[in-house]
């Protein structure tokens, strides 16, 4: 299981003490006994940080995979949050997984925060670039229309009825409620007079 000779001085250390067990079997059954149970139980806490490392090692890829995604997808900055706290995550994880702790398991938990973040960033780079940035460039070209000076005192109410859809929708976008964001984004379109 320790392909990459990581334990190996602790593995040898067990080794030996499983040999001196042996010898120790002629004069102290008990202390042969308790030496040979203490370097089973090294074996095997080395065999389980092993083998939970295998699942670390291909949880990582992927959360790398995903996090590396969501990096190159981050137009205008508009996933910076997510970016950052899958990294972060990301980086907690290698921490955790070092010696002396070789907790694999509480890095696989952060790995999957990380992946987490990472495709709701994902899926709010998708929705902005499908619906958002659309909904805003029509709400603000509307607006921008209704307040001209021409027509601003005919269409003031219509002009701020468009902005306070806007702000909501940006609320929303901003706070992830993508359901409530693109409700919004659609009422906007459509009270600009652009109907989808």
């Amino acid at each position: 299981l320790d392909k990459y000779d990581v334990f190996t001085d602790e593995l040898n250390a067990a080794e030996a003490s499983a040999k001196s067990a042996e010898a120790l079997m002629a004069k102290d059954l008990s202390r042969a006994e308790n030496t040979l149970n203490d370097a089973v139980a090294r074996c095997q806490r080395i065999a389980k940080i092993c083998t939970e490392s295998i699942g670390y090692s291909a949880q990582k890829t992927s959360a790398k995979t995903v996090i590396d995604q969501a990096r190159n997808e981050n137009a205008q900055n508009t996933i910076d949050a997510e970016v950052k706290e899958a990294e972060d995550s990301f980086a907690a994880a290698e921490k955790a997984a070092q010696a002396p702790a070789y907790d694999y398991a509480g890095a696989i938990k952060l790995l999957g925060t990380a992946q987490a973040a990472a495709r709701k960033g994902l899926a709010a780079m998708q929705l902005f670039n499908g619906t958002i940035d659309d909904a805003r460039t029509k709400m603000t070209t509307a607006i921008n229309a209704y307040t001209a000076p021409d027509v601003t005192p005919h269409l003031d109410g219509q002009a701020a009825r468009l902005r306070t859809v806007l702000n909501e929708m940006n609320a929303d976008f901003d706070q992830r409620k993508f359901t409530d964001a693109q409700a919004k984004a659609a009422k906007g379109v459509e009270l600009a007079g652009f109907h989808t």
